[in-house]
This record gives structure tokens, C-alpha cells and sequence, in this order.
């Protein structure tokens, strides 16, 4: 079952819960810094034409994710993205 997040900003921060920022200091500010950011748009035509506001990040060993935020119901969902293949799972 798909996760529904009141803001964009709580979608946020479970991603970065979930590229390791355990921390809660180094979560609040990665998620600053994320907020700062203009997410790069991306459409998905699967299941269904979905459009998304993707984060790109650094996860805690440095590798590359990306955190993709969508109109979900009354409030957001949030998709883990592997920016190598594209796969998404969303949360």
C-alpha cells in the first residue's frame, strides 16, 4: 500500500531516512538543502501518466539516488529511483 505524505517536505525527509540519514541534524540539513534545489521534472508512462518533481541526492556512502515527489490523493507520494536504470519503487 502506497504511503501518503501531508507535504512535500515529509516525503522528503522519508527519503533521505531512507538514503541513510539516520541523523536527525544531517537529515534537517540535507533536507534544507534539498529544499533549495529546483526538482527536475519527469513523467511516468507507467502505470499510469504520472508527473514527478525529482531530487537528486547523495545517499550516506555516496552513491547516487533519486527521490521523486507526486501528487498523491490529498497529499504526496514519494518514489526511490535508481538513476542508473530508472527502476522506481514508490514508498
Amino acid at each position: 500500500m502506497t504511503s501518503e505524505f501531508g507535504s512535500k517536505e515529509q516525503a522528503l525527509e522519508t527519503g533521505l531516512f531512507y538514503a541513510g540519514f539516520k541523523d536527525r541534524e544531517a537529515r534537517d540539513s540535507k533536507l534544507k538543502e534539498l529544499l533549495a534545489t529546483k526538482p527536475r521534472p519527469v513523467t511516468l508512462g507507467w502505470p499510469q501518466f504520472k508527473q514527478l518533481e525529482v531530487y537528486e541526492i547523495r545517499d550516506v556512502n555516496n552513491e547516487a539516488v533519486d527521490l521523486g515527489i507526486s501528487q498523491f490523493r490529498n497529499g504526496y507520494d514519494l518514489w526511490l529511483i535508481n538513476p542508473e536504470n530508472g527502476a522506481g519503487l514508490r514508498v
